[in-house]
């Protein structure tokens, strides 16, 4: 779900490719990588804490996302074992 956004390698569903959701699709996968591309940062530079704290508050994945994308919305136990990913590889 994160590399949707936050990653060079989005793959954008058939409707996002006509105007103007071709639009709004590419200002928010621009602003997602502007603010945490993993593809291009190296790991030692992205905050867990911070992360965890995104996904712990709902904040991640968005709310405008989630709509159009039911699989984003994620169940506690989804959210734990993303969680305890992020702590696993990007530690503590």
């Amino acid at each position: 779900v994160c590399y949707t956004c936050h990653s060079n390698e989005t793959e954008y569903p058939f409707y996002a490719r006509i105007a103007p959701v071709s639009w709004i699709a590419a200002e928010r996968v621009n602003a997602g990588r502007a603010h945490l591309n993993f593809s291009e940062q190296p790991l030692s530079n992205i905050d867990p804490d911070q992360l965890i704290a995104y996904i712990e508050s709902g904040a991640m994945p968005p709310a405008a996302y989630r709509l159009t994308h039911p699989e984003a919305n994620l169940t506690a136990e989804q959210k734990v074992a993303l969680i305890d990913g992020i702590r696993a590889t990007l530690g503590e």
